[in-house]
């Protein structure tokens, strides 16, 4: 029996009731302002753009995880997400800034990119993962196995201030093989995650499961019985994803190109 609360169950049955204007609407805007700002040869605002259709892809594919208990849909979008978020950091790469409405925004891609990344474990697609992580990162080296470098950049304590949250120290835990830590560290963010419940509610934790993806990885398990991480949906097989392309994607390369060429200015 999965622990939940009333608040939470409350929410899953609006969710599950209001899916199509909560969730695929959402994702269909996404990509309507993205044809947009193609077509406007708006480059400003490509990268946040494209951030957007990547979380709407993620939430799409949290409701098939949680309302649905579907996850092969649910790979299918999360490798769509993954797919956004690399993009996101190519572009990033090739100089496009990130603008949020008329202003530079300071969003720190390197620091927050599991954020990102997230979808990129679920569907076990280490090249799309790396592309958003780098491997000079911690999320990095916990995908490629490197848990010996990962310790090293790390705090030698848990407690460590500079690890400011329950994911950096879920992330601590890995590459230190700490079961104990991160099982408390990983309770202590969904009970995080519930208090802000009355606000923001959250029916799946999908970046909690990627940190439970990590772990498996790494020989560990997940103790934890509760809603928001249905981890018992998680295996180690790639999303199908032959054919699934976003549909943006083919532009988006060519304005890449067109910047690396020096033909196109932001």
């Amino acid at each position: 029996m999965l622990y939940t609360t009333k608040l939470l169950d409350e929410f899953v049955r609006d969710t599950r009731d209001h899916r199509e204007s909560w969730i695929d609407e959402q994702l269909k805007s996404g990509l309507e302002w993205m044809d947009e700002a193609i077509r406007a040869e708006d480059y400003r605002h490509l990268v946040h753009q494209c951030s957007v259709c990547h979380h709407n892809y993620s939430r799409g594919a949290d409701a098939f995880l949680a309302l649905d208990q579907d996850p092969v849909r649910a790979k299918q979008h999360y490798y769509l997400a993954a797919r956004a978020g690399a993009l996101c950091y190519r572009l990033l790469g090739a100089g496009f800034p990130h603008y949020r409405g008329r202003f530079l925004d300071d969003y720190n891609f390197k620091t927050m990119n599991i954020n990102f990344s997230k979808a990129g474990i679920l569907v076990n697609d280490k090249e799309l993962t790396l592309a958003m992580t780098g491997e000079d990162t911690i999320e990095g080296l916990l995908v490629l196995g490197k848990h010996e470098e990962a310790r090293r950049a790390l705090p030698e304590d848990p407690k460590d201030p500079r690890l400011t949250g329950q994911v950096e120290q879920c992330l601590w835990a890995i590459a230190h093989g700490d079961q104990k830590t991160f099982d408390r560290s990983l309770q202590q963010r969904i009970g995080v995650l519930r208090r802000q419940g009355r606000h923001c509610p959250t029916i799946l934790d999908s970046w909690g499961l990627a940190l439970i993806q990590l772990a498996r990885r790494r020989g560990m398990t997940c103790k934890l019985k509760v809603l928001e991480l249905p981890w018992q949906l998680l295996d180690d097989t790639p999303a199908e994803a032959e054919g699934l392309l976003l549909p943006f994607e083919t532009a988006i390369e060519k304005i890449i190109q067109k910047k690396t060429e020096g033909s196109i200015t932001v």
